[in-house]
């Protein structure tokens, strides 16, 4: 952002006395903005369904057809087509994850730079 940058470490001290006046669902909310924020992560998860997703309709539908090829077949069709409707949702998935990883990356790289910045030291860090 055109000034000096430096990291910090900060080290958080445990509550001295009383409770969070937080509700779960505003720690919930205050959670789920963190995780999407600052991670790619979510993105990526997805694409993991999306594999899973069509693996799992791969296998449905190598068994279907082994069921059928053995023992026929009550209802024509609607193994092939929960299977094929599983596969391309799967499909749809892996891409959808794909796009918003491109995406994610994009994001980061255009902020580049870190979360925080320091104004002013202290006397001590001066000294140092």
């Amino acid at each position: 952002m055109g000034s000096k940058k430096k990291e910090l470490t900060y080290y958080a001290d445990s509550r001295a006395a009383g409770e969070t006046k937080w509700s779960w669902a505003q720690l919930f909310k205050l959670a789920l903005n963190g995780i999407t924020s600052y991670s790619t992560a979510p993105l990526r998860i997805w694409s993991y369904i999306g594999f899973i997703i069509s693996l799992f309709a791969f296998l449905f539908l190598a068994y279907e057809i082994g069921v059928t090829l053995l023992f026929g077949t009550d209802v024509s069709g609607y193994p092939t087509l929960i299977a094929s409707i599983l596969f391309l949702g799967g499909i749809q998935l892996i891409s959808l994850g794909f796009i918003g990883e491109y995406l994610g990356r994009v994001f980061v790289e255009t902020k580049g730079r870190p979360p925080y910045f320091v104004r002013e030291m202290s006397n001590h860090e001066k000294e140092s």
